[in-house]
């Protein structure tokens, strides 16, 4: 689930027990059971990232994105003082063309991945 020329960053389970990687692209993917099992794209750093800003994940959810701000000088977070969490929306890349829904359809695709799994878990 890499971006070419890439290595893994960060691999964790999201709040509703799905697995999440981050790699050194700034690209962070879930996996899907929908989709043939597929590693959906939810968060991409360099297009979120302003003057030179690095996210160091901390936790993800089917919405948002849990993370310390750090800069591109010092890529990891200090522990003293006491870093700050910020919090940012996850986004599913979809084509959009003008006047279309493109926001709401990256929403759904995101409530859909996080549904799907909820009623797998019901099911087992």
């Amino acid at each position: 689930p890499l971006t070419p020329q890439s290595t893994l960053t960060w691999l964790a389970f999201t709040e509703e027990g799905l697995l999440a990687a981050a790699d050194s692209a700034g690209i962070i993917r879930v996996r899907s059971d929908d989709y043939g099992g597929s590693w959906v794209p939810v968060f991409n750093a360099t297009s979120e990232a302003k003057g030179g800003e690095v996210y160091w994940p901390v936790g993800l959810s089917t919405t948002e994105l849990c993370c310390i701000v750090c800069t591109t000088q010092q890529p990891h977070p200090q522990v003293n003082p006491r870093p700050y969490f910020s919090k940012l929306a996850l986004h599913v890349p979809v084509l959009s063309v003008e006047g279309s829904a493109g926001e709401l359809e990256s929403l759904m695709l995101l409530h859909n991945i996080s549904t799907s799994h909820a009623r797998y878990r019901c099911d087992a």
